[in-house]
């Protein structure tokens, strides 16, 4: 996955690609990498686990 803003623009673009059939997307929301991403991975839960202050970095 690769993001990145046009010179001028405040508008986030990014690209994913799925490596074993070089199938890829194009995406302008969070979304649509998450769908494309589900596709290929089922069970994977876009939730993110809540933050542990004290836990170290890994």
């Amino acid at each position: 996955m690769r993001l990145w803003r046009e010179a001028g623009s405040m508008v986030w673009r990014g690209e994913i690609i799925h490596l074993p059939d070089r199938a890829a997307r194009r995406f302008t929301s969070l979304e649509h990498a998450v769908a494309f991403i589900a596709a290929y991975a089922p069970g994977i839960s876009a939730e993110a686990p809540p933050a542990d202050d004290d836990a170290p970095f890994q």
